[in-house]
């Protein structure tokens, strides 16, 4: 677990124990918050078991599961909250920090002047990223970080069909 800095608020990285939060709290990081939902994989550590590790080391956290591809506008909200309200940098973790970093992205694009995202699912609320629409947005940063963490794994998506 290495956490990857987005910006002077902000950094992100995959899943991290109740082992790793002291060192987070010596890193100066004030506020954890898990983007994982519990259950999601094999011997993931609980979110009451995260944000016990965070309480004992004197850090906030916050549990804001993000399950899949579809992230509603009132968590990119919460996400915002959550960054606001910290008294100092915050590390948002999920497995990969893709979806940490894309709360972050869509937040951004409210808050920076960007174009806001539209809603591209047939469910209310929801909103999907396309950062090719504005480029130099923190929706192409989100996607470019993405491709770069994850340029070594093979996707099924990315294989040749035979």
């Amino acid at each position: 677990m290495k956490p990857v800095q987005i910006d002077e608020r902000l950094a992100v990285c995959g899943q991290i124990s109740p082992q790793d939060i002291s060192g987070l709290a010596q890193a100066g990081y004030a506020t954890i918050v898990n983007n994982r939902p519990d259950g999601e994989g094999f011997l993931q550590p609980t979110a009451s078991a995260i944000a016990d590790a965070a309480e004992k080391a004197g850090l906030r956290s916050a549990h804001l599961p993000v399950r899949g591809p579809d992230i509603t506008e009132q968590l990119v909200r919460d996400f915002q909250k959550t960054l606001a309200e910290s008294a100092g940098p915050v590390v948002a973790f999920c497995r990969s920090g893709t979806r940490s970093l894309t709360l972050w992205a869509i937040g951004g694009s409210s808050t920076a002047g960007w174009p806001r995202p539209t809603s591209c699912s047939s469910e209310p609320g929801m909103v999907s990223i396309c950062p090719e629409a504005w480029p130099g947005s923190p929706h192409m940063a989100a996607s470019t970080f993405i491709q770069e963490q994850h340029a070594e794994r093979e996707f099924p998506w990315h294989r040749n069909p035979k």
